[in-house]
């Protein structure tokens, strides 16, 4: 290779300096993929001994290409991205990679159809450690700069990426904790039900069947409010009409009520709600109940209700409240 290539080959890398992630740095600016792609370079490097059997070597050498494409296609986040949008980058880095020199050209493919083909040890800690990285940098990054989508999204962004290792599981959720605390506080963590979570979880609900709980750990429509390593409420839903996310239960400890606790975590389900793209939620209450109250105060209104009267199963009038949700600007995610 001559000189004016090699320097060809790194004024295209160059370009990653000023290609800008959706992501932002602690300091609140947008992160470069090049910034992105030295750190996960330097994760791969550190853990070296936390993978013996390993060729980190060779990790590294995956971590400092594996974003080259977004040279020429700028940086797409991976739920945006379309295969239309993966097959342009994989045609214009194929070509690029094809033009190289002879030698250079073939390690680039191999490592390149190495991280494509996701069997070796190698290939996986790459994908993991890509999508941790970010799940890091989001963590350093200020609140004001995260879309609604990554309150929920960098809780379990990796999760996947990272199950083949145990040392890479715990550590996922360890950058779990560390959101949970940054968005809302260590004393008050919310977040999605697990199975781990089932003995404390019917304490307080004595109507779902168990095999509807393990329904809801699938789904991810559930949600628990951790305190002082105990659970004080929940919250479950389904969808109306297949569509509409409906609440089915809203149920806090009674030492626990009338403390903002329900506000919250009515708060977090229609922020999760409104991520996933739903722009209207429904809730549904006796009417000789005081909850039809609460949920007024928090926006929902009135649409009607129903009254049952089939034998063994009589109530009084059931109350129907819906609230539109109003988008919080465009989502940005991981």
């Amino acid at each position: 290779m001559d000189e004016r290539t090699f320097l060809d080959i790194l004024h295209t890398a160059g370009r990653l300096k000023d290609t800008l992630r959706h992501s932002a740095t602690a300091g609140g600016r947008p992160e470069s993929v090049a910034e992105h792609s030295w750190r996960v370079s330097l994760m791969a490097l550190l853990l070296r001994h936390e993978f013996p059997h390993a060729d980190m070597d060779r990790v590294i050498r995956m971590c400092l290409i594996h974003d080259l494409g977004e040279c020429f296609t700028g940086d797409i986040p991976a739920f945006d991205k379309t295969p239309e949008d993966q097959e342009q980058e994989d045609r214009l880095l194929g070509e690029w990679v094809a033009a190289l020199p002879p030698e250079l050209s073939r390690d680039l493919s191999d490592l390149y159809g190495e991280m494509e083909a996701l069997e070796t040890c190698e290939a996986k800690l790459v994908k993991a450690l890509d999508q941790l990285e970010a799940v890091i940098q989001h963590n350093e990054a200020p609140l004001e700069t995260w879309s609604a989508l990554e309150y929920t999204l960098n809780q379990t962004y990796g999760e996947k990426a990272a199950g083949f290792s145990p040392w890479l599981t715990g550590l996922r959720e360890t950058l779990r904790r560390e959101t949970v605390r940054k968005i809302g506080g260590e004393q008050a963590p919310i977040r999605f039900v697990t199975a781990a979570d089932e003995a404390g979880w019917f304490t307080l609900d004595h109507d779902l069947p168990e095999s509807e709980f393990q329904e809801k750990v699938r789904t991810r429509r559930g949600l628990v409010y951790r305190e002082d390593d105990r659970i004080i409420g929940i919250l479950r839903w389904n969808l109306f009409w297949d569509s509409i996310p409906f609440c089915t239960l809203l149920y806090l400890r009674e030492d626990c009520r009338g403390k903002g606790y329900g506000s919250a975590l009515m708060d977090r389900w229609e922020r999760e709600m409104r991520a996933r793209g739903r722009d209207m939620v429904m809730v549904s209450t006796q009417s000789d109940e005081t909850a039809q109250h609460f949920y007024r105060k928090l926006g929902y209104r009135d649409s009607g209700g129903f009254t049952v009267d089939i034998p063994g199963h009589e109530q009084p009038l059931e109350l129907i409240l819906i609230k539109g949700l109003k988008r919080e600007g465009a989502d940005h995610g991981l």
